[in-house]
């Protein structure tokens, strides 16, 4: 079950999630609503994961609550190496159905150094 659906359903099931918020780190982001367009300002909460051994980088309240990436597959195709580039586009949205999501790209960056550090990965630039 994905994270996000097992917080929901604990929340309604008991009337309360059993990890507060506020102890997650968090990213600022941009959500486009799907049909208005509107733009708001969200924190978008991540944890780290390990799935088959590799890290990977999971987005807890994003808008699918499917987006999540590899650290090195985020390494390998580019996360580092387009400078001019100032956002992460964390989900492209769907009109009609899904918001589009951007993330804050340096933020994003400095989660995935960050990442890199811990798990002994390399940047090739």
């Amino acid at each position: 079950m994905v994270f996000k659906k097992l917080t929901e359903k604990t929340r309604s099931e008991k009337g309360y999630c059993l990890l507060g918020e506020r102890s997650y780190a968090t990213i600022d982001g941009i959500r486009t609503h799907h049909t208005t367009q509107k733009k708001t300002s969200v924190k978008i909460h991540w944890i780290c994961e390990l799935r088959e051994e590799r890290p990977v980088f999971v987005l807890l309240n994003g808008v699918t609550g499917w987006e999540s990436w590899s650290i090195q597959h985020l390494i390998d195709f580019g996360l580092f190496n387009d400078r001019e580039l100032t956002y992460f586009l964390a989900c492209a949205g769907t009109t009609g159905r899904w918001d589009k999501l951007i993330l804050d790209r340096e933020q994003v960056k400095k989660v995935v150094l960050e990442l890199v550090s811990i798990y002994g990965l390399e940047i090739n630039d």
